[in-house]
């Protein structure tokens, strides 16, 4: 393993054991529209939730049903969801394929949720679960 990949490995690891070991609970199942086949499963790390001002700032981890959508057959992100203002930003996007993590992306813009998306779905569950 390169010192790339381990020093990855080790900086997500460090950032999900934080607080505790992650104790994931599984939040939703996605759903293609046309077959009504499960397209993905989420859950959220309920140890990394911390919430300010209306903002949840958690991780969650995602896969693809046992197949492989867009590269990679599941992932993790690090979110900041806004409640107030209704918008997702992603922190950090890992990708996982065959075992191996992708290089993260960094920071992205909001992203404002749209009726029906699953940015709309992922916000509105976390906001109702967690933002009390």
């Amino acid at each position: 393993m390169n010192f790339i990949k381990l020093g990855l490995l080790i900086l997500i690891s460090s950032c999900i054991t934080a607080k505790a070991s992650p104790s994931w609970n599984y939040l939703y199942s996605m759903y293609e529209v046309q077959t009504g086949e499960k397209f993905s499963n989420t859950y959220v790390d309920i140890n990394t939730i911390k919430i300010s001002n209306g903002k949840l700032n958690l991780w969650t981890k995602y896969d693809f049903n046992g197949k492989t959508q867009l590269g990679a057959q599941g992932g993790m992100e690090h979110l900041i969801v806004d409640c107030t203002n209704r918008q997702t930003t992603i922190l950090a996007l890992v990708n996982i394929k065959d075992g191996v993590i992708s290089q993260p992306t960094n920071s992205m813009a909001p992203d404002d949720w749209i009726p029906g998306s699953d940015t709309e779905v992922l916000g509105e569950k976390f906001c109702n679960r967690y933002n009390h």
